[in-house]
């Protein structure tokens, strides 16, 4: 009579030492469902299904540039930007331009102030008195505005691009935060 006796399952031994890198030592470790030893290298291989998409990091304390909306506005003088006056330039389909005006009016000059949250308008200026744009293409021409528009896209004027001016006449405008008699 032959009995077949089973063969004795190895044992994990307990230690106080933690495994390196916190992986087990593959020597001594065992795997779970048949308590074979483990062979860790097949199991670390990355899989490109699985790995997550590395993030862009931005660096501390910078912030991402939002494109301005259609119709924008910003003031500039000479080549930097004015605190409440300045060349006028405006945002149209994805690009800056400036606005050439021989007929600029206060109204007009309103409507950019407010649109920049200043209650004031002191002046319209015609005739690039704050430098002309000649980097930029000309965008609006021939603006009449009542003064209530919210911006200058919906005053009346010229198809955008289309204009009969030149940067010698780029409109300006000088804005306050306060009621100002004369400038």
């Amino acid at each position: 009579l032959i009995v077949k006796t089973p063969t004795p399952r190895p044992r994990l031994r307990t230690t106080t030492e933690a495994p390196a890198r916190g992986w087990a030592d593959p020597a001594t470790s065992l795997d779970r469902v048949d308590r074979a030893p483990v062979n860790r290298s097949v199991m670390l291989v990355p899989t490109t299904a699985a790995s997550p998409k590395p993030r862009k990091r931005e660096r501390k304390g910078q912030r991402r540039k939002k494109k301005p909306r259609n119709g924008a506005v910003r003031l500039m003088d000479g080549g930097s930007r004015g605190q409440s006056w300045g060349r006028v330039e405006v945002y149209v389909s994805g690009e800056w331009g400036t606005v050439c005006d021989d007929g600029w009016s206060s109204a007009a000059a309103a409507v950019v102030c407010r649109q920049l949250g200043f209650p004031y308008m002191v002046r319209a200026s015609k005739k690039a008195e704050f430098g002309e744009g000649t980097s930029l293409l000309i965008l609006l021409d021939d603006v009449q505005c009542s003064g209530q528009e919210k911006t200058l896209l919906e005053c009346a004027h010229a198809e955008v691009g289309m204009h009969n001016c030149s940067h010698e006449e780029d409109a300006g405008v000088v804005c306050s935060r306060e009621e100002v008699a004369d400038w």
